[in-house]
């Protein structure tokens, strides 16, 4: 063995050596002494489960309980059974013991379930937690405490609780979370009552009942206003105090409001198809049932209708009937079709247009006073001629057009602006357009076949001059605004005109047109006037030839 050999045998030799040593102190360390590891449960090499009920004081399930585990910052929440899983808990072979705890805002917490988890099995853990109590009486009579209901119910129906009465008219409501809630007392012979009770968590609160005895009665009959038939299933209502009694007609139309406390009443009777019936001013007495008060209702106008397209363009004139019968509907620009007062029943319907296909609807049930809507969708037969009609101006689709292949078929166009014909035998056609304040068209000869539908395009139309919409003839507001206006500037400048002309033809009968400045210059010409004057003797005395003259024969 050579010395580098010898040596790397020394150094592999050392290495084993420790590893060995390094692991029996860790096996000491591990012993009774050692610290235990916290239990977690990412520590998955053992590990359980835990199934958690939490229910209130009274056993009731409690959905939205959130559940957590002392030291763990993981929480989970209950389903609608109260009940939640916490799958993944690390358990040694002994039992790993967690501490659990519940918690739902209105109830009190409960805590410090303890519950040991062993290695692949679902331990149990059941938690309570604490609601309030609401309590109380329920009197037959006011002020009076010596009448309790027995058997009346008080309830929460918010919550689903509720409790009877014993016989002495006492309740409790066990469990109740905190807050405020609606508290109902209902009793036979009696109008109910609905108090709202405010209670804090773990608390108790106490609400008591008066209860308003109800002794009279109403009756009478619910008919047809036109037919004067006993009409079944219509809502009868009263209100009492803040109550409000319903009941409804039997087959003979006849009902009967009991229990009612003495006073005057508004009955109201409603029923789907009718108009409501109101009956003012009924007075009921103590133990008395107020006889005779009849409600008659109107029945409202049934309405069937729908849309009539093929694929998607809206079909114009579709005739919808009804089979063995006189109603039938048009079809609209809109495509639709409506037929009003159809008595109520079951009927086959029937949509029909010259081109198509009819299509028929059975069992299409018509209720009184409703409206039902039924669409069609026809097919058309082959040979079609599909097109859209537009202003030319404008480019906006125009419905309402009158759309003739001549001499076999005519339509209108829908409010798309679309026109189709279908079932045309293969030729070549003259299509014509005509429509109020549009100059009339003719486009042909268009060829059509069997095989496919012929698309005419976008067609356009001349606004006539009469439709251009302006006071003058031929031209359209804006063009008639700038026309009256250049007329006005030719008259008003022909006008300066002639004013001009008559002031040079004569000057003294010319309007007396002037400014400032023209003042100015007259008094100037004024001051040189009256100079012009002072000098006159002298200068006309001498210069004057009578005057000379004069003098001469002297």
């Amino acid at each position: 063995m050579g010395s580098g050999t010898f040596w790397r045998f020394i150094v592999a030799t050392m290495m084993i050596v420790a590893l060995v040593l390094g692991s029996g102190m860790s096996c000491e360390q591990l012993g009774d002494d050692a610290p235990l590891i916290p239990a977690s449960i990412s520590q998955t090499s053992y590990t359980g489960s835990i199934q958690v009920n939490v229910s209130d004081d009274v056993g009731r399930p409690i959905q939205g309980a959130v559940v957590s585990i002392e030291g763990n910052g993981s929480i989970w929440v209950t389903n609608l059974s109260g009940q939640v899983s916490i799958p993944g808990i690390y358990a040694d072979a002994n039992g790993t013991y967690y501490t659990l705890s519940a918690d739902k805002a209105g109830y009190e917490t409960a805590v410090n379930e303890t519950v040991t988890v062993t290695p692949h099995n679902t331990s149990y853990a059941h938690l309570e937690l604490e609601g309030g109590v609401i309590l109380g009486w329920v009197y037959g009579q006011i002020g009076s405490i010596d009448n309790g209901i027995a058997d009346a119910t008080v309830s929460i129906s918010a919550l689903g609780y509720s409790d009877k009465t014993d016989a002495d008219g006492n309740y409790r409501l066990y469990g109740i979370p905190g807050g405020t809630h609606s508290v109902t007392a209902s009793a036979p012979g009696y109008a109910n009552q609905t108090r709202d009770v405010t209670l804090d968590t773990a608390d108790f609160a106490t609400q008591l009942f008066y209860m308003i005895p109800l002794t009279g009665g109403i009756s009478g009959l619910v008919l047809h206003a036109s037919t004067m038939e006993p009409l079944a299933g219509a809502n009868l209502s009263v209100l009492m105090g803040s109550v409000t009694v319903v009941v409804t007609s039997d087959v003979n139309g006849t009902y009967l409001i009991p229990s009612l406390s003495a006073g005057t009443y508004t009955v109201s009777a409603s029923l789907e198809g009718f108009n409501e019936s109101i009956v003012t001013g009924v007075v009921v007495e103590s133990g008395e049932v107020t006889e005779d008060v009849d409600l008659l209702l109107d029945e409202k106008t049934t309405l069937l209708w729908g849309i009539v397209k093929a694929g998607t363009v809206l079909l114009v004139g579709a005739n919808v009937s009804i089979l063995g019968t006189e109603y039938y509907g048009k079809s609209s620009i809109e495509g639709e079709y409506q037929i009003v007062g159809l008595p109520a029943g079951t009927y086959v319907v029937v949509a029909s247009l010259q081109g198509y296909d009819n299509v028929t609807v059975s069992d299409v049930e018509v209720r009184r006073g409703l409206e039902v809507r039924l669409n069609f969708n026809l097919t058309g037969l082959p040979g079609a001629l599909y097109g859209i009609v537009v202003d030319a101006v404008t480019g906006d689709r125009l419905a309402g057009v009158t759309v003739v292949v001549l001499p076999l078929r005519e339509t209108i166009t829908n409010t798309n602006g679309e026109f189709q014909f279908t079932g045309l035998p293969a030729d070549e056609y003259i299509v014509r357009f005509t429509m109020n304040e549009y100059q009339p068209k003719e486009i042909g000869p268009i060829e059509t076949t069997l095989d496919e539908t012929t698309d005419m395009g976008r067609i356009e139309l001349e606004p006539t001059r009469e439709s251009f919409g302006g006071f003058i003839f031929g031209f359209d507001l804006a063009h008639s605004m700038m026309i009256l206006a250049l007329f006005l500037t030719i008259v008003i400048l022909a006008f300066a005109v002639v004013l001009r002309i008559r002031t040079f033809e004569a000057p003294d009968k010319a309007p007396a047109v002037y400014d400032e400045l023209d003042e100015e210059d007259a008094e100037e010409d004024g001051e040189e006037d009256e100079l012009s004057e002072e000098d006159a003797p002298e200068s006309s005395t001498l210069g004057e030839p009578g005057a000379g003259n004069r003098n001469s024969g002297r």
